[in-house]
């Protein structure tokens, strides 16, 4: 049985719609995943619209694939794996593998860092493989937190 990243048993993502590459509820993969689709996210307008913007729309319904098109609130499994250059929003980012060159730098304008709260972003370089998430940094520390290591004083 197929475990997260915190070795537990791993659970579904969404059957509604149904994601995972092998579209059947699961972020789990094998050797026909060239992506690696492990990651489920919770969509967000905002990474509804970054989608879009690097030419990985998820939000426009493809019939001829049997794909309706994301909504925010829906989960979706994702793949990110780096192979020559890849830009993130920096609220997003989780972890990457050492093997990948990064720098920190902003997008857009004064205007865009100031009153969206967006603005700075990740590039990352090399070859490697980067984890994501779609929420809010807040909501994604508090969704953590109770995963956290507690130091046993005594």
């Amino acid at each position: 049985m197929a475990s997260n990243v915190l070795g537990a048993p791993l659970q579904a993502c969404c059957r509604d719609p149904l994601t995972g590459f092998y579209r059947d509820g699961f972020c789990h993969t094998g050797p026909e995943d060239r992506g690696l689709h492990t990651v489920c996210a919770v969509m967000t307008e905002e990474f509804l619209a970054f989608t879009r913007t690097v030419g990985n729309d998820l939000s426009t319904p493809v019939p001829a694939y049997g794909f309706p098109g994301l909504e925010p609130g829906d989960r979706w499994c994702l793949c990110v794996n780096v192979n020559g250059s890849y830009v993130v929003d920096t609220g997003h980012v989780v972890a990457f593998t050492d093997r990948l060159q990064y720098e920190v730098g902003r997008i857009g304008g004064y205007k865009s860092l100031f009153f969206s709260g967006e603005g700075l972003v990740c590039r990352f370089r090399g070859q490697g493989r980067v984890w994501i998430q779609t929420r809010r940094l807040g909501a994604f520390a508090s969704w953590i937190q109770p995963f956290r290591p507690v130091k046993n004083r005594g």
